[in-house]
C-alpha cells in the first residue's frame, strides 16, 4: 500500500500538477464546482436523514438506496453552476491579480493581501453569490 502511494506521488501527482498549472481556470472550475455541489448534497442529506429523523440512530444506513431520489436536483444544479461558472472565474482572476499586484511574501505584504482578501473581496464574492441565488429563486416562482 505504501509503495503504491509513493508511486502515485512520483508519477500521477506531477502530471496532475502540470495540468492544473497549464489550465488554472478549468482546474478551479472543477474543484469549486465539485465543492459547491458536494456541499449542497451533504446539506440536503443531513437535513433529510439526521435532522428530520431523530427517532432512529441509523437513518442513513437504513434508507440510503433512495437518497438520490430525495435530493432537490434543481438546487444541486444551481450550486454546481454557481461554483463552476460564477465563483471559480472570480477566484481565479482575483488571486491572479492579488499575486501579480503584491508578489512579495514578506509579512507586511501578506498582511495587505489578507486584509484585501478578507475585508474587500470576500464581501463582494458572497454578495454576488447571494444575488445569484436570489435571482434563481425569484425566477422559479412562488412555490420555491
Amino acid at each position: 500500500m505504501l509503495k503504491s502511494l509513493q508511486r502515485f506521488r512520483q508519477v500521477a501527482w506531477p502530471k496532475a500538477k502540470a495540468i492544473v498549472d497549464r489550465n488554472p481556470l478549468v482546474a478551479n472550475a472543477v474543484i469549486y464546482g465539485g465543492l459547491y455541489t458536494l456541499a449542497e448534497v451533504s446539506q440536503q442529506t443531513i437535513q433529510q436523514n439526521v435532522v428530520r429523523d431523530t427517532t432512529t440512530s441509523c437513518a442513513l444506513a437504513r434508507d440510503s438506496s433512495s437518497m438520490a431520489s430525495r435530493l432537490d436536483m434543481s438546487s444541486v444544479k444551481r450550486y454546481a453552476i454557481m461554483g463552476t461558472v460564477c465563483i471559480s472565474p472570480l477566484l481565479t482572476k482575483w488571486y491572479g491579480w492579488l499575486d501579480g499586484k503584491f508578489p512579495c511574501t514578506t509579512t507586511p505584504v501578506v498582511v495587505k493581501k489578507l486584509f484585501l482578501d478578507q475585508f474587500v473581496f470576500t464581501h463582494l464574492l458572497w454578495s454576488s453569490s447571494m444575488w445569484g441565488c436570489l435571482i434563481w429563486r425569484v425566477n422559479e416562482g412562488p412555490n420555491y
